[in-house]
């Protein structure tokens, strides 16, 4: 692992456990027996440390989504497997985490929500393009109607949890009511095992 490759990670785990602002160049520096000068002579600031984080965070789940989609059998196996990788690497990350990047970088989320919705927009095309060829969603869904409902649904769930009027199981129940209006009967099959493990 380079000198830069080693900065990344060790920040993020600073970053997950305390949050962005939480987290100083020094305390990234100490934790990782370097001198800050080593840390600025590979970023900027601690504002492209964070954006650079975020975007590698960002590509890492598009590939290993990818990854996924070639080695297993369906969709519904997949979606499991994303969600339990979801929650097993956030679930002792600080909830600052998101509120401190809102709060103190918004130019940050300026600068990486093109690159966020790209590859969203990917995730959901290359989900519903496998479906079909799996059999498990019907070959006459119209692939670019059914992903921009998807991304309207998801907006507009992560907005209703932000406000504390949604769970994350409404989302993904939103999502299900969406899947069974283009889902074959093998699809609903295979929705109703997903849904009951």
């Amino acid at each position: 692992m380079n000198t830069k490759d080693k900065i990344l990670t060790g920040a993020f785990e600073l970053f997950k456990k305390r949050g962005f602002k939480g987290v100083t160049m020094d305390e990234i520096a100490k934790s990782l027996s370097m001198s800050k000068r080593t840390i600025y002579e590979n970023f900027d600031d601690k504002r492209e440390l964070i954006r650079t984080i975020i975007e590698i965070e960002i590509r890492k789940s598009t590939e290993q989504y990818e990854y996924l989609m070639k080695s297993n059998d369906n969709i519904y196996t997949i979606l499991k497997q994303i969600d339990n990788i979801h929650k097993e690497t956030y679930k002792n990350t600080s909830p600052l985490l998101k509120s401190d990047l809102k709060k103190y970088y918004p130019t940050i989320i300026t600068d990486v929500t093109k690159l966020f919705y790209e590859t969203r927009s990917k995730v959901i095309r290359l989900t519903l393009m496998q479906g079909i060829k799996q059999g498990l969603f019907l070959e006459s869904t119209n692939i670019n109607t059914i992903s921009l409902l998807f991304e309207n649904t998801l907006d507009f769930s992560i907005k209703k949890i932000e406000e504390k009027q949604f769970s994350e199981k409404d989302m993904s129940d939103c999502c299900i009511a969406l899947l069974r209006g283009i889902s074959t009967r093998k699809g609903f099959e295979y929705m109703n095992s997903y849904k009951q493990e």
